[in-house]
């Protein structure tokens, strides 16, 4: 069953309205709030956790399955951070063999190996 998420809101005031909207009567949110927040999986966020892009607090003393938490503050840096990143990121055209291609940020691309003929 797929949920439809709402986009999130481009303008400061719908946004900041949206963000004191979940944190209303609270002080954090946890990730599967901050995944229906904002348009992103929960697998996605925990990659920007582990990259550093999004700090947050561990909630706990669990080793195996760690709970995070995150506070308003964590929440807007992270999508300053984000907004920052798509305005900077202009990849540049690439070309494999007759298709031109443009790579996005965190494609890789592995070129075929020549073949050594013995």
């Amino acid at each position: 069953m797929t949920r439809s998420r709402a986009p999130l809101p481009t303008d400061r005031t719908e946004l900041g309205q949206a963000l004191e909207d979940a944190f209303a009567g609270r002080v954090t949110i946890g990730v599967p709030e901050l995944a229906t927040l904002i348009p992103m999986h929960r697998e996605t966020i925990a990659r920007h956790i582990a990259a550093g892009n999004l700090v947050g607090r561990l909630k706990g003393l669990g080793r195996t399955r760690r709970h995070r938490f995150f506070t308003i503050a964590d929440v807007m840096r992270f999508l300053r951070l984000m907004a920052d990143e798509t305005r900077t990121l202009t990849p540049a055209p690439s070309n494999v063999g007759d298709l031109p291609i443009r790579l996005q940020r965190g494609m890789r691309m592995t070129l075929p190996s020549k073949r050594r003929s013995s």
